[in-house]
């Protein structure tokens, strides 16, 4: 039985996609090296060059959860670290990226005392059967604009890490936002171009 289910999620996540392994497994002690999305007039400055697109993919629920696995370490009581796979649909904004589902390796860090870190990878699989896969990451204050009304409950950063077909040059980053209750549960606002 294998005593670390860590290096086990990170090891199947390596052979899903070579992309994962080239941008490294989650690490909850590394800094940020995401940045908010580009407020709305760096992004019409980017637009005008016809680069960069603002797609908005919204969620009304999560997935069911496939997977959930939960290690307790001894460090600290009732510190720990959770791994779980889940699969969500929702819409987005722009008829060209259209996301018919995203496939979400998520880990969570668990402290007493401090608030939760999430990170972790997504597949979105695209209308037409090409990949995007992303790297996200939560933070403990509430990243870039809001689009939905309801307040937020969780938020991050998001990075474009690669893509196949005809995302295989994409690029960018954005952010995310869970709120606390629908009708929309989660946004991801992207920044991206390919």
């Amino acid at each position: 039985m294998n005593k670390h289910p860590f290096v086990l999620f990170c090891a199947t996540l390596v052979l899903l996609s070579p992309t994962f392994a080239q941008a490294g497994c989650g690490n909850p002690e590394r800094k940020s090296t995401a940045t908010s999305a580009p407020t709305d007039g760096n992004l019409a400055a980017a637009q005008s060059k016809g680069s960069t697109r603002r797609i908005v993919f919204t969620k009304a629920s999560f997935g069911p959860m496939i997977t959930n696995s939960i290690l307790t370490l001894d460090d600290l009581p009732d510190h720990k670290l959770t791994q779980s796979f889940r699969m969500d649909t929702g819409r987005t904004t722009d008829a060209d990226f259209v996301i018919t589902q995203e496939l979400v390796y998520g880990q969570s860090d668990e402290r007493p005392g401090k608030a939760p870190r999430y990170y972790g990878y997504s597949t979105y699989l695209m209308q037409g059967g090409d990949k995007v896969f992303i790297k996200w990451e939560s933070d403990s204050v509430p990243q870039g604009p809001v689009v939905g009304e309801e307040p937020t409950k969780g938020s991050g950063n998001i990075v474009i890490i690669g893509g196949t077909g005809r995302f295989k040059n994409i690029q960018g980053r954005g952010v995310w936002h869970e709120f606390a209750k629908g009708p929309v549960v989660e946004e991801n606002i992207l920044d991206i171009s390919w």
